[in-house]
């Protein structure tokens, strides 16, 4: 059983929409695969949106059911794993006729214009559009004398660009294709449609009515390179902030229609031709993988392969027979407004109305928010839950990015309950996202009217925060918080019960939120927030070692026992040593791995030679050796303590008490600061100081400790540096403290009298 988190590789994007459509990392399906299901059994996705849980399943021996009601995502994810050469239906598109010209020479000369260089009559390849101006800045063209280059839009590019009327005929033409004008989600749509300059939608226009009188074979060929043009050509592709021609500027995920302040505009027809090329299968994940052509073939299938489909889960549901699954594993679908309004949309023109119809009520405000998302979850895993063996898990992974804030970890976590099933686990790493296991079978816990379940959860809440804070030790950034206490509603049956509430009242994930926090942030609450989204105990008694030192600790053990690491390997044995709500954040573990390493080729990791247990012995003792050389230097007297301690002592008094340590543990400095005589200072290797910042930037007791003077810091460097000053005096001495101290700064000039 995974008890840990499993966290994230690298995911290859799909060529289509690969930064629109979320993803579902290979890594984590195939761990999940490995644990969970036994050569030839069925993987199930019945929300997919990549080719990660497939891919996984067929290379390991097992058959996978994917599914998505929505045919553009489908599609996008077919043209990745079983391309279709579309270039002899492209050459049939470009040649229909649009007036006296062929459709491809029609859209071409809509980008006509100068070349910036030698003032040829050129064709551009894209402009770049000032938003607050609504017109061109730049353009980049393709001159057959210059080559590619770019140069500032001039008059002429502007006017060609306005000479497309915005919201004119062709807008309503391409409006009416998806809903008629009158429908009250109207707005919605031409919302979507406003993201194309009226060029563009103009060019777009134009190519899907000739493409509407295609033959079938064509028109199936081209949807996918047509579902890349329209992602492609739309205005939410930024560009530099400058105005100046786009360097490979990421897009991030669109949260509205709204471009931003520089996009491209691109040639529309020269994207479709860049997006029909000679089929490649994507590579990534070994060999080509076998497609059953219906779900009967798949189910008796021998052989690993995949049965993909067009088709909502509610359906799906009824045509699996019962315990015929291994694993559900999916990314469950969250409310993207931009995402299914485009989807409706672009199913609307490439497949037709009837199509799109499913999606449309997608359309609506009231379908984009988790009140309503989270019980389209429990509906559809409610009707998928009897084709599960008994012995079956159903994973949802979701991506931090992909789930800002906490709604996704509520909405997701009450839809399990909701849906009957027993969820087991629920992990968050804020910096990498959420895993939620759940069982199908699940007990039905009893009624509770609103008040007593509104106690019952605040009570459950304040006992979970205080468990998984003694737990780790260390004040905790609040999305893991949560979800151990949510982990702890959904096992009570809290959460079920909260999903059975009748719907005349407070919705079920208010009145969970507010419960929670009611009870947390009440007067006297035995945890308090400490820090921006981070939490700890008023009472910090009886708590562990903190996590933080803990996970050192592990990287270090884990890179003595092996001479060298895979990256990937070692970052998921720190995880499986952190169950539950233990699970470190990411950014910690790689500052943990990178304080012991040595540099290596990519993706390789060893433990620096200084690091051996052999070697850091024998330098903790030349160091001890060294503090009493310098102290004596410096005119104090110099005692050795049992241990790592040094103290040096003024006319009796302790001035300073050095404590040695080969690691950046933080506990002792917590612990033990206050406790000692003088000023304490804790001597470190160099190796060090950049996990010591990271530790102390991620809690705010020992940032505040260290920024109040109870602990110095002084690297081993500068010990061995000064001993070599015969002239060092006690002034350059405690300039020389610190983890960034001014005597390691070029510009600070530390005379040594």
């Amino acid at each position: 059983m995974i008890d840990h988190f499993v966290p994230s590789g690298p995911t290859l994007p799909l060529p289509l929409l690969g930064d629109l459509l979320p993803r579902l990392s290979l890594s984590v399906a195939r761990a999940y695969i490995s644990e969970y299901t036994q050569p030839g059994g069925i993987v199930l996705d019945p929300f997919c949106v990549g080719t990660g849980v497939m891919r996984a399943a067929v290379e390991s021996g097992r058959r996978a059911i994917a599914a998505s009601f929505n045919p553009v995502a489908v599609r996008a994810i077919e043209a990745a794993l079983w391309p279709v050469d579309a270039r002899p239906a492209l050459t049939h598109l470009a040649d229909t006729r649009k007036g006296d010209q062929r459709l491809r020479d029609h859209v071409l000369e809509l980008y006509v214009t100068r070349c910036p260089t030698c003032g040829a009559s050129v064709t551009a390849r894209e402009f770049i559009w000032d938003r607050s101006a609504n017109a061109p800045v730049f353009k980049i063209v393709e001159c057959p004398a210059c080559g590619t280059n770019g140069g500032e839009a001039d008059a002429d590019d502007i006017a060609s660009a306005r000479r497309h009327e915005p919201r004119g005929l062709l807008f309503w033409l391409l409006h009416g294709k998806v809903i008629a004008r009158g429908h009250e989600e109207t707005s919605r749509v031409s919302d979507a449609l406003d993201i194309y300059t009226p060029r563009a939608l103009s060019a777009l226009a134009d190519i899907l009515i000739k493409f509407d009188g295609l033959p079938p074979v064509d028109r199936d060929a081209l949807r996918a390179p047509l579902i890349g043009v329209l992602d492609a050509v739309s205005a939410l592709h930024p560009a530099d902030d400058s105005g100046q021609p786009a360097r490979s500027v990421p897009r991030p995920k669109p949260r509205s229609f709204r471009p931003p302040p520089h996009f491209i505009e691109r040639n529309v027809w020269w994207v479709l031709e860049a997006l029909t090329p000679v089929p490649s299968p994507q590579v990534g994940g070994g060999e080509v993988i076998l497609r059953a052509p219906d779900l009967d073939t798949l189910l008796n299938a021998r052989q690993p392969a995949v049965c993909l489909l067009v088709e909502a889960s509610r359906d799906l549901g009824k045509r699996l027979s019962g315990g015929a699954i291994d694993l559900l594993l999916a990314r469950p679908p969250l409310p993207d407004p931009v995402v299914w309004t485009l989807s409706a949309v672009w199913t609307a023109w490439l497949w037709g109305k009837a199509e799109a119809a499913p999606l449309i009520p997608l359309l609506s405000q009231h379908r984009t928010n988790w009140d309503w998302q989270w019980r389209a979850i429990a509906s559809a895993l409610n009707g998928l839950l009897p084709a599960l063996k008994d012995e079956a898990r159903a994973i949802f992974a979701i991506d931090a990015d992909e789930a800002p804030g906490e709604s996704a970890l509520d909405g997701v976590t009450l839809a399990v309950a909701g849906s009957g099933a027993a969820l087991a686990r629920a992990l968050c790493d804020p910096f990498d996202g959420y895993r939620i296991h759940a069982r199908p079978l699940a007990r039905r816990p009893a009624d509770r009217d609103r008040e007593a379940l509104a106690q019952d959860i605040g009570e459950i809440a304040t006992e979970a925060a205080i468990k998984t804070l003694r737990a780790r030790g260390e004040p905790t950034p609040w999305p893991t918080l949560r979800t151990s206490i949510l982990e702890a509603l959904a096992k009570d049956g809290a959460l079920t019960v909260a999903a059975r509430l009748p719907e005349d009242g407070p919705q079920p994930l208010t009145l969970v939120r507010e419960s929670i926090e009611t009870a947390l942030k009440a007067e006297g609450a035995p945890v308090i927030e400490i820090d921006d989204r981070v939490w700890w105990l008023a009472d910090a008694s009886r708590v562990e070692q903190p996590l933080a030192d803990r996970v050192e600790s592990a990287v270090l053990e884990l890179l003595r026992s092996k001479d060298e690491w895979d990256e990937a390997e070692l970052l998921r044995d720190v995880y499986r040593r952190f169950p539950g709500e233990l699970t470190p954040e990411r950014p910690l573990v790689a500052a943990c791995i990178a304080a012991y390493i040595d540099d290596m080729p990519a993706h390789r990791a060893r433990l620096r030679a200084e690091d051996r247990v052999e070697a850091r012995d024998a330098e903790v003792q030349s160091m001890r050796q060294a503090l009493v050389q310098l102290g004596e230097q410096l005119g104090y007297a110099a005692e050795v303590r049992a241990g790592q301690v040094v103290v040096w002592k003024d006319a009796g008094a302790t001035a300073y008490t050095l404590v040695i340590s080969p690691t950046a543990e933080m506990g002792a400095v917590w612990r033990y600061g206050q406790m000692l005589a003088g000023v304490p200072v804790l001597v470190i290797p160099g190796s060090r100081a950049t996990l010591f910042q990271h530790k102390l930037a991620r809690d705010a007791r020992l940032r505040e400790a260290v920024e109040r003077g109870a602990w110095q810091f002084l690297k081993f460097s500068a010990v061995r540096e000064m001993i070599a000053h015969a002239d060092m005096d006690r002034r350059a001495f405690a300039l020389a403290l610190g983890l960034d101290p001014p005597l390691e700064k070029p510009q600070v000039q530390i005379p040594l009298l």
